[in-house]
């Protein structure tokens, strides 16, 4: 749109009484004030997104990977470990440390 000095409304202005509107509640005096959220809605890229659209097996992926999580974290905290304790011992003894490749696992692994 070419600017030349006059101001033009956007065609649809985003407020709770257009939202409702177009869900089709009927809209009163006290729904027109605006409101700063809407609390039975989510808004993504614009639009208006019921909860039940969202994908059903999001909750137990998410279970699981609150499972997973914990688990990743000791074996790499346990890798880190042996890798540390491979390299501060190598210190008093003068041999190069044997598994210091599991320090580098183990901190790729808790990252």
């Amino acid at each position: 749109m070419h600017w030349n000095g006059v101001y033009r409304a956007p065609p649809f202005a985003l407020n709770e009484a257009n939202i409702k509107e177009a869900v089709g509640c009927k809209s009163s005096a006290s729904t027109m004030a605006l409101s700063p959220t809407v609390n039975s809605t989510q808004y993504r890229g614009g639009l208006m997104l019921d909860e039940q659209e969202i994908n059903p097996s999001q909750e137990t992926f998410r279970n699981f990977l609150r499972v997973l999580e914990p688990l990743v974290l000791a074996v790499g905290g346990s890798f880190l470990l042996v890798g540390l304790v491979s390299c501060f011992s190598s210190f008093g003894g003068g041999s190069p440390p044997r598994l210091f490749w599991c320090g580098i696992v183990g901190v790729l692994w808790t990252t």
